[in-house]
């Protein structure tokens, strides 16, 4: 009865130096009660003893009354609170395990299996005991060696088996740990214990599962890659073709994973590749590295050097693989040379020199010949420079895609080869860049992408050779003419869309070239169309220049029209027409042919656009001294007809009339016949036939024709 009212006291309150003592007398009284025949306790007194125990978890007194128990045969009903005893008494001490176990089994109490189950449920499920054992890998290890030499309980393969299962779940990912497991999975003996024989399908495809999930937390965060990848190195016993599968299953898994340790890598492998090639690479089983030089092959387009995914904490990390790796330089530079793929080098510049004739032999052209020799060869020379331009452009794209990586470049150009030939590259192509420039042969597009972004000042950072300057003056001359360059491209731009609204068929070709006027060298813009363009941007609206611009454009001997030098030939051609009208509009010197400029034209636009910068009276009096004569030049035009009409019926009447024998023509019908021969005189060359001419003719005829 004390025991029962105290079983939930503190220890300050039943604790005493002879507590053990007074327990097991209260114990032995009650086993002597129980002899007696009328003894009918509903519960024993070790069960108050077990329930006191559990309160106040002290470990001496727990295995002292543990043993009395066992000495006494008594073995509680409730397992959960004796093992809550035990677990007290023992907690992680597998020796003093051992041990109990041993007496129990002497005892007979594991004659019953259902006890066995009992001990080895808790074993397997009990959460204290586990909480226990996991919190360090050499506890961990004590208790594979623990359950592994312990048959009483663990008497079936399959039970340790769903032991290791349980654990492994829980485990501490460490190496001593993670390889304890494995060495029992696979039978490498470590602990020189019975090896784990699973014959059974059904559980060597549990084991490999283990194994596979033990992989797979490998992989989780940096701190489990640095034991997972110690997997490839781990020497196995047996059944070698299966362990190799399947590393190679997980490391397929890993590379082609989004994520890198705790960070998402995405596209970023290449962090992988660095963090897999460091000096312990070597180390690794050729099956293992041939597998994953495969992987970095199949994606290594994802992760080229000139990709952004290389930050500057990447470009730290590869410098720190290069002097980790000095005694072994092989499998980086394998890696550097896959991943830096330089192309093909800029072709030379051409030379300003003229090529030299001697020893050729003189052939004779004629004049058309020798036109269309020099065409082509314009044609040739400006498709040449357009690619040579557009590689160029290409290679500086590529080399500015570096200027982050030039430090290391330049660090490690003497231990990685491959860095030694983008060094070179870069040089040499900025050299011919130099080149370029200086030669002012530099065209639009070059330009547009130099100054865009930051490429000049990376240009600039890149240039690697001490020996051989950036001449800063002609850089500063040319790109200063840049925003000039601009604008006359832009007024090129606004002429071909104001005078072609439809494109023409036979000017196809040349509105694709207008597309590529990026390659147009700048000096050759500068030379052949700066004032040019200006001068069509302010006619665009002129009616008369348009009409003289399609008349030569139809009449061009190059058809179609594809080159900026036929473009500009036709506008010196059309502009020659114009520079004509307005002088002779000025001198009142048009011709008849004029008629084909001023016939409808409108006075006063066209008059503001022939003479910007005359006065208006000065503008009014030119159109009022012309604007007569082409009216009655325009009426010569269009009574000519007639009078050809009046001429033949006038000779059909006269010869059928009955006294046409003494018809005599007079003297106005004689200067009306003269005046008409004149017409068709001036109808037949209307070049040579001034506007006065017409007019007079014109003005004989009609007041021939009123009177």
């Amino acid at each position: 009865t004390h025991i029962q009212k105290n079983s939930k006291l503190d220890n300050s309150e039943w604790k005493c130096d002879d507590t053990e003592t007074k327990l097991i007398s209260v114990i032995k009284t009650d086993l002597r009660i129980r002899e007696l025949e009328q003894a009918n306790a509903p519960i024993y007194s070790e069960m108050y003893v077990i329930d006191l125990l559990n309160s106040n978890k002290d470990t001496i007194l727990s295995q002292s009354i543990l043993k009395f128990f066992v000495e006494q045969y008594l073995f509680m009903d409730n397992d959960i609170k004796c093992w809550e005893v035990m677990l007290t008494a023992f907690q992680k001490d597998f020796g003093k395990w051992n041990s109990y176990l041993a007496e129990l089994e002497n005892k007979g109490i594991f004659g019953d299996d259902s006890v066995r189950k009992s001990f080895l449920n808790q074993f397997m499920n009990n959460n204290e005991f586990i909480k226990l054992v996991m919190v360090s890998t050499k506890d961990f290890l004590a208790f594979i060696a623990f359950f592994q030499e312990q048959k009483i309980i663990w008497k079936e393969q399959t039970e340790l088996l769903t032991t290791i299962e349980n654990y492994s779940r829980k485990i501490l990912y460490e190496k001593d740990a993670i390889f304890g497991l494995v060495g029992l999975l696979w039978n490498v003996n470590k602990f020189h214990c019975f090896k784990l024989e699973l014959n059974d399908s059904s559980n060597n495809e549990r084991r490999k599962d283990l194994i596979k999930e033990l992989l797979e937390k490998g992989q989780t965060n940096l701190n489990n890659l640095e034991v997972w990848i110690q997997f490839f190195n781990y020497s196995i016993e047996k059944n070698e073709d299966e362990w190799k599968d399947l590393l190679t299953d997980s490391l397929k898994e890993w590379w082609n994973a989004d994520n890198f340790g705790e960070r998402p890598s995405g596209k970023l492998r290449h962090r992988k590749a660095l963090w897999f090639l460091r000096p312990r690479y070597n180390k690794i089983p050729n099956t293992f590295r041939d597998a994953f030089e495969k992987l970095v092959k199949s994606a290594s387009d994802n992760f080229l050097f000139d990709n952004k995914c290389w930050d500057k904490d990447s470009r730290s990390e590869l410098d720190e693989c290069i002097g980790e790796s000095l005694s072994d330089l092989s499998t980086l530079n394998w890696l550097i040379e896959l991943l830096i793929r330089i192309p093909s080098k800029c072709d030379e510049v051409p030379s300003t020199e003229k090529e030299s004739n001697e020893g050729k032999p003189e052939e004779k052209a004629s004049p058309q010949g020798e036109e269309d020799e020099k065409e082509e060869k314009t044609s040739s020379q400006s498709k040449a420079d357009e690619n040579g331009t557009a590689l160029l452009k290409e290679n500086l794209e590529y080399c500015v895609s570096y200027v982050e990586w030039k430090p290391l470049l330049v660090k490690h150009q003497n231990k990685i080869n491959i860095f030694r030939d983008l060094c070179e590259f870069i040089q040499t192509t900025l050299e011919t860049l130099n080149s370029v420039i200086k030669e002012k042969k530099i065209d639009v597009m070059l330009c547009d992408f130099i100054k865009s972004k930051q490429n000049e000042a990376h240009i600039k950072t890149l240039w690697m050779a001490e020996d051989k300057g950036i001449d800063e003056q002609v850089w500063k001359d040319t790109l200063d003419k840049y925003e000039n360059f601009k604008q006359i491209l832009n007024n090129f731009k606004t002429v071909v869309r104001g005078y072609f609204e439809t494109t023409p068929k036979d000017l196809q070709q040349f509105h694709e070239y207008v597309e590529k006027l990026d390659h147009c060298c700048l000096s050759d813009i500068e030379k052949k169309c700066a004032e040019s363009m200006n001068v069509m941007k302010d006619r665009k609206d002129s009616e008369v220049f348009r009409k003289m611009w399609s008349k030569r454009r139809s009449t061009y001997s190059q058809s179609p029209i594809s080159t900026m030098n036929a473009f500009m030939d036709v506008f010196k051609q059309a502009n020659s027409d114009w520079e004509y009208l307005a002088t002779a509009i000025k001198n009142n010197t048009l011709r008849y042919s004029d008629l084909e400029w001023c016939e409808s034209m409108d006075w006063k636009l066209e008059m503001s656009i022939l003479f910007p910068n005359v006065g208006s009276e000065a503008k009014d009096k030119m159109q009022e001294n012309q604007k007569k004569e082409i009216e009655n030049a325009v009426g010569l035009q269009q009574t000519k007809h007639c009078w050809q009409i009046l001429r033949q019926a006038t000779e059909i009447i006269q010869n059928a009339h009955k006294n046409k024998s003494t018809i005599k023509s007079d003297e106005v019908w004689q200067t009306f016949l003269k005046q008409f021969e004149f017409i068709g005189q001036f109808e037949h060359d209307k070049e040579k036939t001034s506007m006065k001419e017409a007019l007079n003719c014109y003005c004989i005829c009609m007041e021939l024709c009123w009177n």
